[in-house]
């Protein structure tokens, strides 16, 4: 028998790159894969194109400039071999330098190989002060025509705009993009340019545009979002996904009745007010291949359900509502999704408008057995001794206890609950404080109460079908009467690692990254699974009662027995 030593080596070189490819993305995945390169040349070239593929560069004020420097003055090798990348600015409105983004976006333009990209982002702060120059614009444009993706914050307000006939041939194409995402201010000023560049995007699939209120603008100072220009109806009947933020739409809502939008496919409607002035005035009839919806932050959602808007809607696959006063109070709406609907977040910041959701969540689970990813407000319920949790029978959501009856695709679950601490253990008592301050035992614990109910004492794994991923919100609610004068507890989210339940092959509470999520589900062409996720990862929440309501006291009674 040879020995270890007489055994003919394995030549790393010689494997398919089917097998090879996957040794490599282990090696990244430890820190390991650069040093591996300075072995040999060929290995250098083998790693070097797979740990630089796809690169994020964040500058911002917390950022060290040695991480971007030599990216955005072109003394690094890797940038070489770039194919993906995102530009992350953490910089304020008024932050200083101003336009720093647009500094390392031309240094490393000019680094770059020409055509050299597949996909480009810059993304800044939901900001108007915080830009891109038209000149890097056209740069982008002329001198990387492989990319297939693109995402751009506002292009530079400098007046006169250059013209892009000025930079580009009539005859040139840009026939490999599919996906662009363009943050405006103002649609007037660029509209004529941007209608010069991309109706030459021939192959375009997705064009997304961000439109952006600036803090405090009025009168005369309000942007222009939806003029009629030939030039900006062009785009206007274009794009496919839409997105507000920070609108009045009071002032908005007889262009919005006007306007039409005949591909728009998702709509995002994010931190404006009078949102009813939207829902009530626009006829559903000019969105119609709409199949996605988003209303986060803002007010005046209690008219949503009534509305014109949402009653003309067909065959709707995702809704995504995060506010204030989000309700559910007609669930008969969602009878006519039942086939399509596959993402449903109803989140509420207050714990009122969540209660009432249970009221309607026999209609709403009854009808949409096609529903993948769910999240919604569950149960109060009593935070007792040794990190257990109880829930009330009258107060627990027992239809939801049937969600699994009949349906085998839903994939994760976010459940929110609202918790009173028993008076009797968190009286003066470290333990109690520590079980406050650590939030996900107690996450872990209403999980598992929740969990017993779901499988009514039979093997979790067989009742919860094709669910992967569960997470618990907890609203937790603490009297000031029950906390002595010293505590050094603090109201706001839970600042630890958020932690799910992941149920296959086996039941286990551990962290769960975005990340992780992301590459789970992306495959599946959500539009706003992002917001979902973040939905799915939100920290419980810690507050503080001034005084024992009667419903605290209720819950305190039944659990003292």
């Amino acid at each position: 028998m040879a020995s270890e030593e007489e055994k003919p080596p394995c030549h790393l070189l010689r494997m398919p790159y089917e097998i090879l490819k996957p040794i490599l993305t282990q090696l990244e995945q430890r820190d390991l894969l650069l040093n591996v390169s300075k072995t040999c040349v060929t290995i250098w070239e083998l790693t070097y194109a797979l740990a630089y593929n796809r690169i994020v560069v964040e500058i911002g004020p917390t950022k060290s400039s040695s991480a971007w420097r030599p990216l955005a003055s072109g003394h690094h090798t890797g940038l070489l071999y770039t194919r993906h990348l995102k530009i992350q600015s953490l910089y304020g409105e008024y932050e200083e330098p101003k336009h720093l983004e647009d500094l390392v976006v031309g240094g490393i333009l000019a680094a770059l190989k020409q055509h050299q990209l597949f996909s480009f982002a810059l993304t800044t702060p939901t900001s108007f002060k915080r830009t891109l120059s038209v000149k890097n614009f056209i740069i982008l444009l002329t001198t990387q025509r492989s990319i297939q993706q693109l995402g751009l914050p506002i292009i530079g307000r400098i007046r006169p705009y250059p013209r892009f006939t000025d930079y580009i041939n009539g005859d040139t194409r840009f026939t490999q993009l599919r996906d662009l995402t363009l943050t405006i201010l103002d649609f007037e000023a660029p509209a004529d340019q941007l209608h010069h560049a991309f109706r030459r995007a021939s192959n375009l699939q997705e064009l997304q545009l961000r439109f952006i209120c600036p803090p405090n603008a009025r009168g005369h100072d309000l942007p222009n979002p939806l003029p009629s220009g030939k030039a900006s109806l062009f785009l206007l009947s274009t794009v496919t996904r839409l997105a507000f933020y920070g609108f009045d739409f009071a002032a908005y809502a007889p262009q919005l009745v006007r306007t039409s939008f005949p591909c728009l496919r998702a709509l995002a409607v994010c931190n404006c007010t009078q949102l009813a002035s939207f829902f009530l005035n626009t006829p559903s009839s000019n969105y119609p291949a709409l199949i996605a919806l988003m209303v986060k932050g803002g007010s005046g959602f209690s008219a949503f359900w009534e509305s014109r808007f949402v009653k003309g809607l067909r065959e709707v696959r995702e809704l995504v509502f995060n506010t204030s006063d989000a309700c559910l109070t007609d669930a008969t709406m969602f009878v006519r999704h039942a086939d399509t609907l596959n993402l449903f977040l109803l989140r509420s910041s207050d714990p009122g408008c969540e209660f009432a959701l249970v009221e309607s969540l026999e209609t709403l689970l009854s009808n949409c057995r096609a529903i993948r990813h769910m999240g919604l407000f569950l149960a109060w319920g009593c935070l007792g001794g040794t990190q257990t949790v109880e829930f009330e029978e009258d107060m627990l959501a027992r239809e939801l206890l049937n969600l699994f009856d009949g349906n085998d695709r839903l994939q994760t679950l976010a459940l929110g609950c609202n918790l009173l601490p028993a008076s009797y253990v968190h009286q003066h008592t470290p333990e109690g404080l520590e079980q406050l301050e650590r939030v996900s035992p107690i996450e872990e614990a209403a999980g598992r109460e929740l969990i017993r109910h779901f499988a009514s004492e039979t093997d979790l794994t067989s009742a919860t079908g094709s669910l992967e991923y569960l997470s618990i919100r907890s609203g937790i609610q603490v009297s000031n009467s029950a906390l002595p004068r010293n505590h050094q507890l603090r109201a706001g989210p839970s600042k630890g690692v958020k932690h799910l339940f992941t149920l296959k092959p086996e039941v286990v509470f551990k962290p769960v990254s975005k990340e992780e999520l992301m590459a789970r589900y992306h495959g599946d062409g959500y539009y706003f699974l992002e917001e979902y996720i973040d939905g799915l990862l939100e920290q419980s929440h810690l507050s503080f009662l001034p005084r024992d309501d009667g419903y605290a006291s209720y819950l305190w009674d039944t659990t003292d027995g």
